[in-house]
């Protein structure tokens, strides 16, 4: 079950914030429930240079992609493909059956994330903004 980005403030280093993952789900769960097939991808863009003379490595974006796991059918055979919640709520048709669960699912994504992953928003660390190093010493 997926669970919210927690951006923890270092005690050590006042410069350095760190994301923490508390649930990025399950890719490949055997339980059907939207709440279960839903999952994060975390991607996390880190910054290394200079920073006050000193040489650090800073994250600098995380971005959570929520995704789903859909069921296809392929000439009899059904299989489960991973796929990003925005690309499955963008498909042009669905069954009612289909539309349910990916309603259900998106209202868990929404009320873990918000609704800003629906835009593609990045999740940047922590209210504050965190200075990126400089790639050059200063």
């Amino acid at each position: 079950m997926i669970q919210p980005l927690e951006m923890y403030h270092t005690k050590r280093d006042p410069d350095r914030i760190a994301p923490i993952l508390h649930g990025l789900g399950n890719l490949s769960s055997l339980i059907r429930a939207p709440h279960s097939v839903l999952s994060l991808i975390a991607n996390m863009t880190v910054a290394k240079g200079w920073l006050d003379g000193l040489e650090k490595t800073l994250v600098e974006r995380v971005t959570l992609t929520p995704v789903v796991q859909m069921e296809y059918d392929l000439e009899g055979t059904p299989y489960v493909r991973v796929e990003k919640l925005n690309d499955a709520l963008r498909e042009a048709e669905h069954d009612e059956g289909t539309e349910a669960y990916l309603n259900q699912a998106t209202g868990c994504a929404d009320l873990v994330l918000g609704t800003s992953w629906r835009r593609g928003v990045q999740h940047h660390p922590g209210q504050r903004h965190q200075r990126p190093p400089s790639p050059v010493p200063a």
